[in-house]
């Protein structure tokens, strides 16, 4: 019997030139935005709710590190497909080969390090499945779900087998669930794979819609320094918990591979509308799908 798909569409991802426009320029304006409806933000003029940088895990190479719980959410009938993008969490403050108590090195951290790049490599784990009116959540004391396979009731966990020990380690205490590639999909097939042109990204929401600039809100978020490296524009930390996030320019040569891609999505079938959507809170990272 012929198999029927819904797929989501592909975002397009913007480039990126040399000249660092975010550090040269500076905010001329403050907006004024209406959060009054968000609670338990790491930022009370830009609320922003975020489990990662809490201090929960006191002790661990990160001062930051934070137990994190994620939580995949299906009261559809469709399956729903996922390729996470994970990379480090955190700036700290400096480009010396080091990321808090881990030392980078071609050699231990090939992937996370690539081309001595030592901010903002991501890489993209193996797919996740979460089959029609399903919920899981994460166990385990841990930041980033990168060793398994106990995490999901599923068994499933953040699996990227190109990383090597030191890189899930470090990943493990201080990484971050950047995005995803997402597949909608009928009837159940777990092994469909979704990639390329047959799928769509998703980012976890950080600014709303019409702030390009955080600065023009709070002054706790600053700009990454590129390092003149022209993929880390766009990318901005918090001055007080160091969490790196992705911005919202879409404009050529000012943004990044996450700065156009949208943080939920919405599609009909059958007479009936759902949302795809990623978001956090300050104790969770959660991916929902939904009829709305």
């Amino acid at each position: 019997m012929k198999k029927s798909f819904i797929l989501l569409s592909i975002f397009a991802l913007v480039g990126c030139s040399e000249n660092d426009l975010l550090e040269k320029e500076k905010p001329d304006q403050f907006l004024n935005v209406d959060f009054s409806n968000t609670i338990n933000s790491i930022d009370p003029l830009l609320p922003y709710q975020s489990p990662y940088g809490n201090n929960i895990l006191n002790g661990m190479n990160y001062p930051f590190a934070s137990y994190t719980e994620y939580v995949f959410i299906n009261e559809t009938d469709f399956g729903l497909t996922i390729y996470p993008m994970i990379g480090l969490a955190y700036y700290d403050g400096k480009y010396d080969n080091k990321n808090f108590g881990w030392n980078l090195s071609t050699s231990l951290d090939p992937n996370v390090f690539a081309n001595n790049q030592e901010y903002l490599k991501i890489i993209t784990c193996k797919s996740m499945y979460f089959g029609p009116h399903t919920y899981e959540s994460s166990v385990g004391n841990n930041q980033l779900p990168t060793l398994g396979p106990t995490i999901l009731p599923s068994k499933q966990f953040f699996d990227a087998p190109i990383l090597t020990s030191h890189e899930n380690g470090m990943l493990y205490e201080g990484g971050k669930f950047y995005g995803m590639e997402t597949g909608v999909h009928i009837p159940y097939d777990p092994n469909f794979p979704v990639t390329g042109t047959a799928g769509g990204w998703l980012k976890f929401r950080f600014l709303p819609d019409n702030v390009r600039d955080p600065r023009q809100v709070s002054p706790d978020w600053q700009p990454m320094p590129t390092n003149n490296i022209s993929s880390n524009k766009d990318y901005w930390y918090n001055t007080k918990t160091y969490e790196i996030c992705p911005g919202n320019n879409p404009v050529v040569g000012q943004g990044n591979i996450f700065s156009a891609v949208p943080s939920e999505r919405k599609f009909s079938y059958k007479g009936k509308d759902y949302e795809l959507k990623a978001y956090t809170t300050a104790t969770q990272v959660i991916v929902s799908l939904k009829q709305i």
